[in-house]
């Protein structure tokens, strides 16, 4: 859990993950459970080490990963859940976009840059400012 230091704020969880998604509806990317991503990482690395591509990997929860390449790896949802109401929909959605890690510009933090500092420094700022 995360609790606010500087304001006002119900806490919020904190997940360790490295693989996230994005459906249409969606404004940012979310993350995949921390046992789902360990099972996306898996089979990720099992295609690099191979470089076979074009990975249909099926869940028993029903969700399909394809994995195209590297940079380009899509979730189906299944097709026959029903919604709350109960009822399914008919037709194929569009696919999830899957994405593994962050952005490339914040993967490598040099030792001893102020980087981390700066970004959290302007995120207190940013959320202060919003306040008043």
């Amino acid at each position: 859990m995360r609790n606010p230091v500087y304001w006002e704020e119900e806490p919020t969880e904190v997940r360790r993950c490295s693989w996230f998604f994005k459906g249409d509806t969606d404004s940012r990317f979310i993350p995949y459970s921390e046992e789902f991503s360990d099972k996306l990482e898996t089979e990720y690395k099992k295609a690099v080490s191979t470089n076979q591509w074009h990975r249909r990997l099926e869940f028993p929860s029903g969700e399909t990963i394809v994995m195209h390449n590297p940079k380009v790896i899509v979730q189906f949802q299944p097709s026959s859940m029903p919604d709350e109401w109960g009822t399914t929909q008919d037709g194929q959605t569009r696919p999830r976009v899957v994405k593994r890690g962050i952005d490339d510009d914040h993967d490598e933090v040099p030792d001893g840059s102020d980087a981390p500092l700066v970004s959290l420094y302007c995120t207190i700022l940013d959320h202060l400012c919003k306040c008043k």
